[in-house]
């Protein structure tokens, strides 16, 4: 059983999307990648500690949107992992993307939850996969279609 929790430790952030309905929703995407998927966390961050996992564990320079962290000893066993997202990056995304924050942070979070269920994007053919996966989970979530 996958179990989300999602977790706002980003200050005065006020989440546009609905916790509970996020939780459910990466549940269900989880379990339906076909991986032994345990505890996930969703977590909403500030950009002081953004940049301190970026550079510290990611060995990346400066503030970035999405990290995500496998933290299973043995993933092809079982999976547990933390997904970070930056509201702060993703309210600037949204600006120069032209979409709703609520649109940029949940296509952030699937980004993340995509990782975590081993989608990469090493390859142009693999970031563009990545992304129309992205848009039609996005899409979906808002009930846009699949």
């Amino acid at each position: 059983m996958v179990t989300v929790e999602v977790i706002n430790d980003a200050g005065d952030f006020d989440n546009p999307l609905d916790e509970s309905d996020l939780a459910s929703f990466a549940s269900k995407l989880l379990a339906e990648r076909d991986r032994k998927i345990g505890e996930i966390n969703i977590v909403f961050i500030d950009d002081v500690r953004m940049i301190e996992l970026n550079e510290n564990y990611k060995k990346g320079e400066g503030l970035t949107d999405v990290l995500t962290f496998i933290l299973s000893d043995d993933p092809a066993e079982f999976l547990d992992g933390e997904i970070y997202v930056s509201p702060l990056k993703a309210e600037q995304q949204a600006t120069e993307y032209r979409v709703q924050l609520q649109e940029e942070l949940l296509r952030l979070v699937v980004h993340g939850l995509l990782h975590i269920s081993g989608m990469t994007h090493n390859t142009d053919e693999d970031y563009r996969d990545m992304m129309n996966v992205t848009d039609t989970l996005v899409s979906a979530y808002f009930g846009k279609g699949a």
